[in-house]
């Protein structure tokens, strides 16, 4: 339902899935570096799993770093299960989680939160899509 949820219901988003949208014969980190540079909004989906995989948390160190660059927080973190104490927890990905508002997977009004932290959509004119058509991509391991 999740994926669905964004791109199927009005507002539309365009996402990018890893397991999904990665094309063959393509780098896969540096497919996945390419869209996160392209993207508006970064969901993370913050797991064990992710915390334990290096390639996810590399890519969140490059998103959060481009973020402070920018000066513009994309990154949206929805908690689903538990999580070590953030004492435990990279420091990169302990600044992120105490400098927002964490969402978790479940929780009330869950999906209208997502939404309200996603971008605003003008409607487009043109029949063709845009650069600006890419929102995010949604990291997660698998």
């Amino acid at each position: 339902m999740g994926v669905a949820e964004l791109e199927e219901k009005d507002p539309f988003y365009l996402l990018f899935v890893p397991p999904r949208d990665m094309q063959p014969g393509r780098f896969e980190m540096q497919h996945r570096m390419e869209e996160v540079s392209n993207s508006k909004r970064i969901i993370i989906v913050l797991s064990q799993n992710f915390v334990d995989e290096e390639q996810c948390m590399e890519i969140f160190r490059v998103s959060f770093a481009a973020s402070l660059e920018e000066k513009l927080y994309r990154i949206i973190p929805i908690i689903v299960g538990t999580l070590p104490p953030l004492s435990e927890l990279d420091p990169f990905l302990k600044a992120a989680i105490e400098s927002t508002q964490c969402l978790k997977f479940g929780q009330k009004f869950f999906w209208e939160m997502v939404r309200f932290a996603m971008p605003d959509k003008t409607p487009v004119t043109d029949e063709c899509e845009t650069e600006d058509d890419m929102d995010m991509p949604l990291l997660n391991a698998w």
